[in-house]
This record gives structure tokens, C-alpha cells and sequence, in this order.
């Protein structure tokens, strides 16, 4: 799958030693007609991958320095996001809201040292589209693993993005046709949802947003929501996830059986893909990819796997380009996803 100095330090008391799991966020800047992007983006997409349980990503595509349809769908609140770290030059990544720098420079020592560092706060995010496929509904819960007080302000921050955007023909004028992560709209608005200064442990709040799918989304069942916690007298992001509690992807009824849910991305796929899950208890799991001919090509035994979400490789180096199909069994439930391997 193709798939930094504080200026202001935070005002932080920490009371008691309870502390949650930091996930890394990763914040790049990049542009579809920006050719050092092309050359630098394979690499760094392969470590974001690689790192699928600790890191989660943002893609914002910039206004330069040529044509890129991705930021002319969105200009003014990616370009709130370039003001923020005052991006003047692609690619760029800024790592739990340092500095930006190259992508290049971010590796997996990067990665699990940021990691390393415990966050005050635990949070968790679910998303749901409506029958009709115009909303999408996002409910946020934060809750404080320790107390927590900052100079602020202090927002969380929703990024409507989309896991796989795949282009027949590049887009932008440096030859890229494949785009992960890609942010599409702030929720509610590129500012945040403003949060309390001080926190006791164990306190929760809970954010709740329907917003309407932008009209210009490629691909509705690639929709996800990538949340973070940013101090912003100082940047730091304090935590960050993904959401996958209620599965991007229609919402059709569950069968009575239902053992849980799936999303597959990204798809199209070349040599690999993720495979999203959500169990309602645990159970046992087995993959299986099978041919338009009707003849099993993979199958994977997962074994029992626990109740909640979970996220499974799936390695499809070897087959040629084409349409298959997934059989995802949960217990005695099939969850069928039609999957394109591209070249």
C-alpha cells in the first residue's frame, strides 16, 4: 500500500500517575503538481503504514505550486492549517505539532519516541452515515487520565478525511495518482471545538456532531475521522486517534446474526491493504480472497480475536491486478467486500 521547539512552554500540574497511550500524530503538507512531494511521499506513506498501531495521519494538500483539485475543494481551511505551523515550503510534516519538517526526517525512532511520551488523556471517536448518505454523524468522548491544566486555548480538532483517494490519471502535474488521508473538512470548522483549561482525572466531555458530506467527496465508504487534542499556546497535540468504532461505510441494517463490522482500505489496493474491524464480542475470524471465477486465491486464519476494534493486514503483493472478493467471516456471519488490486 502506498499506502517540531516550543516557543511557550504549557502551563501543565499533573496530579496521581495514571497516564494514557499516546498515538503519534502525523501532519503532512504536500501538493499533487509538487515534485519533491512525489519523490518523498512512497517512503513516507510506507512508514505511516508500517506504523498503522501507533501513528495516525493527516494529508493536507496546499495551494502550490501547481493544480491540485483536492485543495480547490477545500482552500480555506487547509490554508488555516498552513497559517497554524506556517508552512512556506512542500512536503512538510509537523509530528505531534512541532515544527514541520521534511518527511524524510520523520523515521521509526521518530516515531517511537514520540510514542514513548504518555498522554494525560484518553479519547475515542465513532462515526456513522445516515440512511439517506448525506451526514455523517461524529461523537467524541475525552476523558482525562490524570489532572490537566494549560494556559490554552485548548480545542479538539475533527478532520473529516478519506483513507484512499485513487486518480486514472495524476491530477496535479507530478505524476502522483494515489492519495491517502486526505483532509476534506474540519468539524465543525478548521478552529475546533473548544475545550475546558482544567481537567480532573477521570473527567469526560463528549462532542457531538451531524455535518453534512461535502458534494465533492470522491468516494463516501473511504470516509473517516481523524481527531486530535492541541494546546494551542504552545501546539503540542496531547492525543490523537482515528475513528472505527461504528464503520466508515453505509449504514445499512445489520443482519440479526451480526457478529460485527468491516471496512477494507485502502481500495483500490497494490500490495496491501488494511482490513478494519469491529467485533462485538470476541470471536473467531477468517479471511478469505477469492476470484471472479469463484476460486479461493488467500485465506487467512485469524483465530480468536477479542471483542472491539481490531486491524488486520492484508497482503495482496502477489495477485494481479483485477477485482476480487473478500470474505470476511466473524462467527457465522459474512461480511462480503468487492476489493480492486491495481498495478
Amino acid at each position: 500500500m502506498k499506502k517540531l521547539t516550543f516557543l511557550v512552554a504549557s502551563i501543565i500540574s499533573i496530579a496521581g500517575m495514571a497516564q494514557s497511550q499516546r498515538t503519534v500524530l502525523l501532519e503532512e503538507y504536500t501538493q499533487a503538481s509538487c515534485g519533491p512531494c512525489a519523490s518523498a511521499n512512497p517512503k513516507f506513506n510506507a512508514l505511516v503504514d508500517k506504523n498503522v498501531n501507533k501513528v495516525v495521519s493527516i494529508k493536507y494538500q496546499v495551494s502550490w505550486p501547481g493544480t491540485d483539485p483536492m485543495n480547490a475543494q477545500n482552500k480555506t481551511e487547509v490554508a488555516t492549517r498552513v497559517s497554524y505551523y506556517k508552512v512556506n515550503g512542500v512536503p512538510a510534516v509537523s509530528t505531534d505539532g512541532k515544527a514541520t519538517t521534511s518527511p524524510g526526517s520523520v523515521t521509526q525512532t521518530t516515531i517511537d519516541k514520540e510514542y514513548a511520551v504518555k498522554s494525560p488523556f484518553s479519547m475515542k471517536i465513532t462515526q456513522q452515515i445516515n440512511k439517506a448518505q448525506d451526514s455523517i454523524i461524529v461523537e467524541c468522548t475525552i476523558t482525562a487520565s490524570q489532572d490537566f491544566t494549560t494556559a490554552g486555548p485548548f480545542y479538539a480538532r475533527l478532520a473529516l478525511t478519506e483513507k484512499a483517494i485513487i486518480f486514472t490519471k495524476a491530477p496535479g502535474s507530478n505524476g502522483e495518482k494515489e492519495f491517502y488521508s486526505v483532509m476534506r473538512k474540519m468539524l465543525p470548522n478548521a478552529t475546533g471545538n473548544t475545550l475546558p483549561l482544567t481537567w480532573k482525572s477521570g473527567q469526560t466531555e463528549k462532542i457531538s456532531i451531524r455535518a453534512a458530506i461535502p458534494s465533492y467527496i470522491y468516494d463516501k465508504k473511504q470516509l473517516s475521522v481523524v481527531g486530535f487534542l492541541q494546546t494551542d499556546n504552545d501546539k503540542v497535540v496531547q492525543q490523537a486517534t482515528e475513528s472505527t468504532a461504528v464503520i466508515t461505510g453505509i449504514n445499512d441494517e445489520l443482519p440479526a446474526n451480526a457478529a460485527g463490522l468491516a471496512i477494507v482500505y485502502p481500495n483500490p489496493m497494490t500490495d496491501a491493504a488494511m482490513v478494519g474491524l469491529q467485533l462485538f464480542e470476541a470471536n473467531k475470524v477468517t479471511l478469505q480472497v477469492v476470484n471472479a471465477l469463484g476460486q479461493t486465491i488467500l485465506s487467512n486464519d485469524l483465530g480468536m480475536l477479542d471483542g472491539g476494534e481490531q486491524s488486520v493486514e492484508l497482503n495482496t503483493s502477489h495477485l494481479k491486478a483485477g477485482l476480487y472478493f473478500l470474505n470476511i467471516t466473524i462467527g457465522k456471519q459474512v461480511i462480503t467486500k468487492k476489493i480492486s488490486v491495481i498495478e
